[in-house]
């Protein structure tokens, strides 16, 4: 009988494992808590357990403290028709003491497993209970700042305009910008100064832009290129940036995250048609491809192929989903598939500094999937990708041979088909969500905003961060370009 216990706890503060005689390993579920014992439970009937491990989480050291349970003594309490439920006693052994010359090695052991377990109980519901009078007492923001340092008190500052709130942060850069540029004192991964900077880029890399919503599509079409960058840079207070003064060579047009963002492919002609008699190179963006979409896409691609082929004019595209592959396979002539961002995966989060560690141990999420030879050598062979569209999203990456694409400043952090914003907008509760077809568009006026300094957006169907230092004098786009970045793409949203 277990006394003074507590019921489920949470499993990332305490998980178990059951080694049988088998050596079968076993995950199981903590159910109860005590000091003189737990309850566990299993989706099969176990028996002849050898060991069980507990992994109790300690706050204060950030990690599992392992205590283990020799030969325990299990009794079966209960069982259902999905689940077995078993009590483990721990208690009898504390006035065993392992000084005393009489008692056995084997005893001693386990009195000293005894009283570990019992003191790793003790600090484990101590925690708990300190962290739900946390949860009850205040929001998340004061128990992240109790448990990680966040600055719960920044986030009284918000800025609701999302246009305001993007030209604080860029002008946030500029000052840095400014400030370092003056001390003449800034090395940058073999860079000697902010001139050198200007030109190894000017030197190395294409310059673009991302169209990604009817607002940039109008426009453009509507203006020559000229006049549609000087606005573009303007209403981006983007005019006095240096990568401002340098001439766009392509454009990227179509929305990554957003299948309803996607132009009208009568407007998505007439914008390729713009971009060609003003000599821009064409890279087009798809997202991911829903099955009742999939036929009006591949009608799309096939008038894109026949226009493409008509004007003998050659263009990339993004490919979010494996999907699309099909749909282009005896097109490469005139498409190049590109590997997008939806399936680039790395974790990205302007809040992941706060996560236990992470701050210290960023090396780790340097690489992905698409750091391996043997990956990169299969989308060369099987689809003729050679291009992988990256995010700088505010730690270094480890970019593969080749030459790839870099999206600054914004980067996206996770999607969801079914738009957060639109169901606040039309539902009044961002949780009611549902697929949208015949989207009235309400990103055009409204966003998520949050806490300033977190420097992130809840924009059209995704969230997404700014990168505060990928503008500035302090940027690792020199160590980029040094590395595979041959291309610089701009995306405000």
């Amino acid at each position: 009988m277990l006394t003074d216990s507590v019921s489920m706890i949470p499993f990332a503060l305490l998980s178990g494992f059951l080694y049988c005689r088998d050596e079968e390993v076993i995950e199981v579920r903590i159910t109860e808590l005590a000091e003189n014992g737990f309850c566990f439970r299993t989706a099969q009937e176990v028996d002849s357990i050898e060991k069980i491990e507990l992994h109790f989480y300690e706050e204060q050291d950030k990690k599992f403290r392992v205590i283990a349970i020799d030969h325990p003594r299990s009794l079966e309490v209960s069982s259902d028709e999905f689940s077995y439920t078993y009590e483990v006693q721990v208690h009898g052994l504390d006035e065993v003491k392992r000084e005393q010359p009489c008692i056995s090695d084997a005893k001693s052991k386990i009195s000293a497993s005894t009283t570990m377990y019992r003191v790793a109980v003790q600090g484990l519901i101590q925690q708990y209970y300190h962290y739900i009078q946390l949860k009850m007492s205040g929001d998340d923001a004061t128990l992240s700042e109790v448990y990680t340092g966040y600055p719960a008190h920044l986030d009284e500052e918000i800025t609701k305009n999302f246009v305001k709130q993007r030209q604080a942060w860029l002008r946030e850069t500029f000052d840095m910008q400014i400030k370092e540029k003056d001390t003449d004192s800034t090395k940058i991964a073999g860079i000697d100064s902010y001139k050198n900077l200007e030109h190894s880029l000017l030197k190395d890399c294409e310059l673009a832009i991302q169209l990604d919503h009817s607002t940039y599509y109008e426009k453009y079409l509507n203006h020559p290129i000229a006049d549609f960058m000087k606005m573009y840079w303007e209403e981006n207070a983007f005019s006095n940036h240096w990568l401002s003064k340098q001439t766009v060579t392509r454009l990227y047009i179509g929305n990554e995250f957003c299948h309803n963002l996607f132009p009208d492919w009568n407007q998505l002609i007439c914008m390729m048609e713009k971009a060609r008699s003003e000599g821009l190179d064409v890279t087009i963006s798809f997202t991911y491809l829903r099955e009742e979409l999939l036929s009006q896409t591949e009608q799309g691609i096939n008038q894109l192929y026949d226009w493409c082929k008509k004007m003998n004019f050659p263009i990339e595209l993004v490919i979010n989903d494996w999907g699309m592959l099909p749909l282009i396979q005896k097109k490469t002539d005139l498409f190049t598939p590109v590997l997008g961002v939806l399936l680039n995966k790395r974790r990205k989060d302007p809040r992941i500094k706060y996560k236990a560690k992470c701050d210290k141990e960023l090396e780790q999420f340097m690489c992905n999937s698409l750091n391996n030879d043997f990956y990169q050598e299969h989308l060369q062979e099987k689809y003729g990708m050679n291009r992988y569209e990256y995010e700088s999203c505010g730690y270094p990456i480890e970019i593969p041979k080749g030459r790839h694409s870099l999206h600054i400043p914004f980067y996206q952090t996770n999607t969801s088909q079914y738009c957060p914003l639109y169901a606040r907008c039309k539902e009044g509760r961002r949780g009611k969500q549902s697929f949208v077809n015949g989207c009235p568009e309400y990103c055009s006026e409204y966003v998520f905003s949050y806490p300033d300094h977190l420097h992130m957006v809840g924009r059209f169907n995704s969230l997404f961060g700014y990168d505060t230092e990928i503008l500035g004098v302090n940027s690792l786009l020199p160590y980029y370009v040094e590395h595979g970045i041959d291309r610089i793409v701009m995306n405000f949203m």
